[in-house]
């Protein structure tokens, strides 16, 4: 009867571990797909000669608030 409710404690644990990564991973995959967006709005700015400084600063600015957020979220 002990090992059962070792093999169901361990199994609990291990559903545990799974949906954290699983919200890491969603994080992670996340922060990776706003810094691509981020990459391309700036490859856009330099393609078309249109090097406003302050739309570089707002796409950058977007990156750190959706970093910040997921930060927070994370936490």
């Amino acid at each position: 009867m002990e090992d059962i409710e070792e093999i169901v404690r361990r199994m609990g644990r291990q559903q545990t571990e799974n949906i954290y990564y699983r919200e890491c991973y969603a994080l992670f995959k996340h922060l990776q797909d706003a810094t691509q967006q981020t990459v391309n709005n700036l490859k856009e700015l330099y393609d078309g000669y249109y090097h406003s400084s302050s739309n570089v600063h707002e796409r950058l600015a977007d990156l750190r608030n959706t970093v910040c957020v997921l930060v927070r979220d994370a936490c």
